[in-house]
């Protein structure tokens, strides 16, 4: 894993998309990424990272949650909580 520094710089937010785009970044290394470009950081509870919520069901604890039935992810054409 990377470290994640706080740029802004345009540049590397673009260096950045190549490597998520090549694989070279899981999402969750990219959306660090996006959030630190963003000014965003777990140091400072006002401005903490964002993540999107893409789940509508996790399931209960005696089932492993299907990551590859589309049912268990939300409409992202519609806002959340409809």
């Amino acid at each position: 894993s990377l470290p994640i520094p706080c740029y802004t710089d345009r540049n590397f937010v673009e260096s950045a998309v190549e490597l998520w785009l090549s694989n070279q970044l899981n999402n969750y290394e990219y959306l660090l990424i996006l959030n630190s470009a963003a000014g965003r950081s777990f140091h400072d509870l006002s401005r903490y990272p964002v993540f999107p919520w893409v789940l509508s069901s996790y399931g209960d604890d005696e089932t492993m949650l299907d990551l590859t039935n589309a049912e268990n992810f939300r409409d992202l054409s519609k806002p959340i909580g409809a």
